[in-house]
């Protein structure tokens, strides 16, 4: 299913959200910059629609790059679960590869609030596994691949529908369409590492789905139920 062509003021919202993305390359900004101006004059925008467009503070829309460990070689893994809670808090998540020992990198976009929040609970996630498995452990894309899920499944369970709202919707693919021209992802089968039976309890056992951050949370952590 193709996405709905988004409207001249979310296509200037998004230029003019990788214009001041400081991430971006120089002339990636630069274009967007002249793109945003170029819809505004065709479309009779004015600067304070263009504003109000891209949001204001936990709404405002937001690019942010994220590293995430790869130095056991399992960076995909981690930037997965990065990619689906983020997803399940709609955003959209972008893969940045990097070979190991290097860091794995992961492109978010969406509202402020909700880049914050999956960033959050995924630096959780990431610690408790760290204190939990040994760095390397043959068992540890097992892990990873699980726990991200069934953390992101919790979250679409609190969201009492998997659907991103179709407005939400056209505002990411204008932003995503903004800042990667040449758009070039990495898939990761989620099923790739089935958790056997002692795995899924142990993993039950570790997520606390009782603190996961909503795109009501302001503040970044939230005490919502969300078994």
């Amino acid at each position: 299913m193709t996405s709905p062509t988004p409207d001249p003021i979310d296509q200037v919202a998004a230029y003019l959200t990788v214009a001041t993305d400081q991430t971006a390359p120089a002339d990636l900004r630069e274009t967007a910059r002249r793109t945003a101006a170029d819809l505004m004059a065709r479309h009779d925008i004015t600067p304070a629609a263009a504003r109000a467009a891209c949001g204001t503070r936990h709404s405002r829309l937001t690019i942010a790059t994220h590293p995430v460990p790869g130095a056991d070689g399992h960076g995909e893994a981690r930037a997965t679960i990065l990619i689906g809670i983020a997803e399940a808090l709609h955003c959209k998540g972008v893969h940045q590869p990097a070979p190991a020992p290097h860091d794995y990198g992961v492109v978010l976009l969406g509202t402020a609030a909700e880049v914050r929040a999956a960033r959050r609970l995924t630096d959780g996630i990431f610690a408790d596994i760290d204190n939990t498995f040994p760095a390397g452990g043959p068992e540890l894309p097992e892990i990873l691949t699980s726990y991200g899920k069934t953390t992101a499944d919790a979250i679409r369970r609190r969201y009492e529908s998997p659907e991103m709202d179709p407005t939400h919707q056209t505002r990411l693919t204008a932003l995503l369409a903004a800042r990667f021209t040449h758009l070039d992802t990495i898939t990761f089968d989620p099923d790739a590492h089935r958790p056997t039976t002692s795995k899924r309890g142990l993993i039950r056992q570790l997520i606390d789905v009782g603190h996961t951050p909503t795109s009501a949370d302001d503040s970044g952590s939230a005490a919502t139920d969300a078994r």
